[in-house]
């Protein structure tokens, strides 16, 4: 379980300040608490905040919210709270219990796993859209195989929860040169676990535009 009330961590209560209140999803019914994530315990990361904490929430439902056709409109919300100094207070998801839950039982929602951060690093994955757009190139010109090669090699990092770094995904990447391409980094990735089960074993990826970033907007 989580160390601190303002610890990271992957479910259990969620952390909120005076005045803020359990988010909705569009059907009226409290969302699902993923995470928090408190960013003075992480490493610095560009562009990333040094403090404050981020909670990520998604709806209730078989896909968690998620819009394949428009992930912009993906029905999830991210609270970010800068000044954790004030008192605040544990809460849990009020309500009835969820019925498409993503932990794997019910203790693991509501006490939650801590979650603690190392460095480590990678290189985007064979599914990322830049990757795609290269791979006719890269074929033409592999001779000694080293693009195959890069083919055959593990994806991502050994942790499935991180943040910062290239988005993994199970299938395709929604992003296209047209679409959705300044959406470039990796807010918070939460990989199928023993805590947390996605589908038949998926991703949850949280991705911003770097500019809302830095504006510390996580609207969007």
């Amino acid at each position: 379980p989580p160390e601190t009330d303002l610890a990271s961590r992957l479910g259990g209560p969620a952390w909120l300040p005076p005045g803020m209140d359990w988010p909705m999803g569009s059907d009226g019914l409290p969302m699902i608490f993923v995470a928090q994530v408190n960013f003075a315990e992480a490493p610095a990361l560009p562009d990333f905040p040094d403090r404050g904490l981020a909670l990520f929430f998604v709806r209730d439902g078989d896909v968690w919210g998620a819009n394949f056709d428009n992930p912009e409109s993906s029905d999830t919300r991210v609270l970010y709270v800068a000044d954790i100094a004030a008192p605040g207070r544990l809460m849990q998801r009020p309500g009835p219990p969820a019925g498409m839950s993503p932990f794997v039982s019910s203790d693991a929602e509501t006490r939650g796993c801590g979650v603690r951060f190392q460095t480590s690093s990678m290189k985007p994955t064979i599914e990322d859209w830049r990757t795609e757009a290269k791979w006719p190139g890269w074929f033409a010109r592999d001779a000694d195989g080293r693009f195959e090669a890069m083919l055959d090699r593990p994806d991502g990092p050994q942790e499935p929860t991180y943040i910062g770094g290239h988005p993994t995904f199970t299938q395709y990447d929604p992003r296209s040169e047209e679409r959705m391409a300044d959406y470039d980094r990796v807010l918070l990735q939460v990989g199928s676990s023993q805590a947390i089960m996605w589908g038949d074993v998926g991703e949850a990826c949280f991705l911003i535009r770097r500019a809302d970033l830095l504006a510390r907007d996580f609207s969007r």
